[in-house]
């Protein structure tokens, strides 16, 4: 006897794989909006970061008449010196010069302030979060992880190295040079930001983790704006 085929014994091979390749194409518009609002969130909490790093540093000056000096961003969680305040090193002698870990550096400034025919300088490193949580009110409870942006890099800080003391504090004295991705200013108007306050961005170039480990190196790409902000020189680039 020839037995006849069951019609409802389920799908055949090739119809599950038109169900599956069907199921993908009306699934996809949803996938990539997800990957879409999971960027923009995170370049929102960066930005947020960045923000309140920004806000407590012009705090801190308000209180103490100078900005506060960059910390080591090379530095581990374990070191006495984690997240504090370095405003003098015994390797940041000259121009160039950085500390062991690379996280804290001096650099040349982007115009001659004073007068005296050498370009101020820059100090490069970490947000100081530790001096800022000791010495401002209010914010003692504030996790380290509020200054570290989406993609795990510590939030950078550049600051003219004179503006960092009440005894050579001058308010027109800022040697940093903030402009768009135009190269038109943002901040300040001949080269005279005083400080800037960055994420190194998703690809962590030049950017610190938690734990003081160097995430990516600083590569020439010049065309890149991240390039820009890594580069050792005192111009700062503002993202789109």
């Amino acid at each position: 006897m020839v037995e006849r085929m069951n019609k409802n014994s389920g799908f055949t091979l090739i119809e599950l794989a038109m169900v599956i390749l069907i199921s993908g194409l009306l699934f996809l518009p949803l996938i990539k909006a997800y990957d879409t609002y999971v960027i923009k969130k995170k370049v929102e909490d960066s930005r947020d970061a960045v923000s309140l790093s920004a806000s407590l540093v012009t705090q801190y000056r308000a209180n103490e008449g100078g900005y506060p000096c960059p910390a080591d961003a090379g530095l581990p969680s374990t070191d006495a010196n984690y997240g504090v305040s370095q405003c003098t090193s015994v390797h940041l002698v000259s121009v160039g010069d950085c500390t062991p870990s690379g996280g804290l550096c001096l650099i040349s400034g982007d115009r001659d302030a004073d007068g005296d025919s050498v370009m101020d300088p820059v100090l490069v490193g970490g947000i100081p979060f530790a001096t800022l949580k000791t010495d401002l009110d209010g914010i003692a409870l504030v996790s380290n992880q509020a200054f570290t942006d989406a993609w795990g890099n510590r939030i950078m800080y550049w600051v003219t190295a004179s503006l960092t003391s009440l005894s050579t504090y001058n308010y027109y004295n800022g040697v940093i040079s903030a402009v768009d991705e135009y190269g038109f200013p943002t901040a300040g108007v001949d080269q005279d930001a005083h400080f800037a306050v960055f994420s190194p961005g998703r690809d962590n170039r030049g950017g610190f983790s938690r734990e003081g480990a160097l995430l990516s190196v600083c590569s020439n790409d010049a065309n890149s704006e991240d390039y820009i902000n890594c580069d050792g020189d005192a111009v700062f680039i503002q993202a789109k």
